[in-house]
C-alpha cells in the first residue's frame, strides 16, 4: 500500500522491483534449504552454505574498482 506505482507492470520501478525480487530469492532459499536438509543433513547444508558464502567472498575479488573523475 506504500508503494503508489505497485500495478504498473510494465515499467520498470526499482523499488517495487527490489521488492519483489527479495521475496522471490527468500521463497527460493527457504525451498531449497529445506530440500538439502532432507536430502544432506544438518552438517551438509551446513557445508553448502559455507561453499555458497566462500564463493562469493572470492567473486568480490573480482568486482571492478570504481573510476573517479580524478583518474
Amino acid at each position: 500500500m506504500t508503494e503508489p506505482q505497485l500495478f504498473h507492470f510494465y515499467r520498470p520501478v526499482i523499488s517495487r522491483d527490489h521488492k519483489i525480487i527479495a521475496i522471490v530469492s527468500l521463497f527460493l532459499g527457504a525451498l531449497s534449504g529445506r530440500s538439502l536438509l532432507d536430502k544432506f543433513g544438518s552438517v551438509g547444508t551446513l557445508g553448502v552454505g559455507t561453499g555458497v558464502r566462500l564463493i562469493i567472498t572470492l567473486w568480490w575479488l573480482f568486482v571492478p574498482a570504481i573510476k573517479t573523475l580524478e583518474n
